[in-house]
């Protein structure tokens, strides 16, 4: 909580458009989640946050929950859930899950696609090394190297 409460404190003396937080209440208790998520609150008249976490009371004080899900391996799919969207047992509207079936498809991963040529090794050729340096020169190599 005391590094939580110092970035507060930078981000109060010097504040952004945004801000992004990475799982910060991890290791907090119920009652410092709580604060956690009041201190935010008081920012949100000047800045936006992205929070990652999995503290479902972080997720609480949201107004836009956004999550990746992986129905099946390799294909994974986004959804976007407002917090008025959530009935109280945690589960999604269904109106609300009617529109996220409507919206999005799942994102497969993309496949990288290379065109190449076959190669006869008989034509390759290695280009010529000309007075290369050995390794031995020390730290004087490039002593002279900018003076003109």
């Amino acid at each position: 909580m005391t590094a939580v409460a110092l970035l507060m404190a930078i981000f109060q003396s010097k504040p952004s458009p945004f801000c992004i937080l990475d799982e910060v209440d991890a290791a907090l208790d119920e009652a410092n989640v709580e604060r956690f998520c009041n201190v935010v609150r008081e920012f949100l008249d000047q800045s936006h946050f992205i929070v990652i976490t999995h503290h479902k009371r972080t997720m609480q004080a949201c107004d836009r929950l956004f999550g990746v899900t992986m129905p099946e391996r390799g294909v994974s799919r986004r959804v976007t859930v407002k917090f008025d969207e959530v009935d109280g047992d945690g589960r999604i509207a269904g109106e609300a899950v009617r529109r996220m079936e409507d919206e999005e498809a799942p994102i497969e991963a993309p496949r990288l696609q290379i065109e190449t040529e076959p190669v006869d090794p008989g034509t390759l050729r290695t280009a010529p090394v000309e007075d290369a340096p050995s390794a031995d020169h020390g730290a004087g190599v490039l002593a002279d190297a900018w003076d003109d």
